[in-house]
This record gives C-alpha cells, structure tokens and sequence, in this order.
C-alpha cells in the first residue's frame, strides 16, 4: 500500500513538472570554508536565458523532500535546495543547526555567497521554508550573506531555548527526543540522556539547564 502512494506521487510530481515546463536541474558539491561539501541542487527555469533571483531552501530533511512544491516557482526564479552539513549526501558531521548561523562554520553564509557568484543568479536572493528550514533561515540573515532581500519563515522559532527546548527553563524531553531521533543526531541525544541520568531515580525534581551549569 505504502509503495503505490508513492509511486502515485512520484507520477504526480513527474506530470507537474511536464505540464509546467521542465527545468534545467544540475547537482552541485558546494565546499563550505572548511573544506566540507555540502550537496545542492539548481534548478534553472527552461524559459529564458537569465540570470534570475534565486529562491534557496536548506534542510536537514533531504532536499527531494521538497522539490515538487518549489517546482511551482521555477518559471521565474532559480531554485537552489541543499541538504545541510551530515544530512543526507553531504559531508560532514551532524550537530543541529550549530554550523548554520555564525560560528566557526557558516555554512549558509558559504552557500550564499557560492549563489551570488554564480552566472545564473542576478544578485538578489529571497529564501524559503518552515520548521527546520525555517530556523536555518533565522540563522541565514543573522550571518548576513550577500544578495538575501526576503525570507518566507513558517512555523520556526527564533529562540530555541525559550521558545522551544526549554519553555519555561524546563527541557521538553519528549518533544526535543523525538526530533533528534527523527534527526539521527546521536550526540545530542546521547548528551540529554547523560544529564537525565543524573537526576536520582524517583525523584520530583525536573532538570533545569541552569541547575546544572
């Protein structure tokens, strides 16, 4: 059952992209500035000769998650979908949006300006998308790449500690476990298990990060 909505979507996906012109698409290995290369994928409008602006999501979830949707753009921007740094096929190793913003890594930044100088892009670049590629998207414009004019942002917290992991100053196990499950993020989970082991079995207490430092 499972394998025919599949293939009934793929087929979906496949006749949308024919009825609304097929776009020239191109897998790319975009090196960030320490040397780690992350998979992205351009898809160019079949239409015209460029450049265009360019409308860019990154994502931990898997870039052809996501291709369908942004499809319905592709006649008047660039799309550009990466899978972040330890997702999928890019290299690296996976620490939840802790390479995304403005540490040591900035691989948004990178990604951005490999955008910008490409021949197919016309200098202006907006980005898309919600939850996780949300949040890179906070941590996109608080590194401030070259060319991002806009942002669409759903459903992604600005803070999350306090709006998210530790509402209240309180860790929500259940939610932050099950995402970093989903995630395959072993050390963070292997982190968060070690602090719960040391509150005492049995006890009320609730752990507070501040409790702990």
């Amino acid at each position: 059952m499972k394998k025919s909505v599949v293939t009934r979507t793929f087929a979906l996906i496949v006749l949308f992209i024919l009825l609304t012109g097929c776009p020239d698409s191109r897998t790319y290995m975009v090196p960030m500035r320490d040397g780690t290369i992350l998979a992205t994928d351009v898809y160019l409008p079949s239409a015209g000769k460029g450049p265009w602006p360019v409308l860019l999501m990154r994502t931990p979830y898997g870039r052809s998650t996501f291709v369908g949707g942004l499809l319905s753009y592709g006649k008047d921007y660039a799309l550009v979908i990466q899978d972040v740094r330890g997702r999928y096929d890019s290299e690296g190793e996976y620490n939840p949006f802790y390479d995304d913003g403005w540490g040591d890594n900035r691989d948004g930044y990178d990604t951005a300006a490999w955008i910008i100088n490409q021949s197919w892009c016309n200098g202006k670049m907006g980005s898309y998308g919600e939850s996780g590629c949300g949040i890179t998207q906070h941590l996109l414009a608080g590194a401030t790449p070259p060319g991002l004019s806009s942002q669409l942002i759903v459903v992604a917290p600005t803070d999350l500690y306090s709006q998210m992991f530790f509402q209240g100053g309180v860790l929500r196990y259940d939610l932050v476990v099950n995402w970093l499950e989903f995630q395959d993020a072993n050390y963070w989970l292997d982190t968060i298990e070690n602090i719960k082991s040391m509150i005492p079995s049995g006890s009320s207490q609730t752990w507070r990060p501040e409790q702990n430092q």
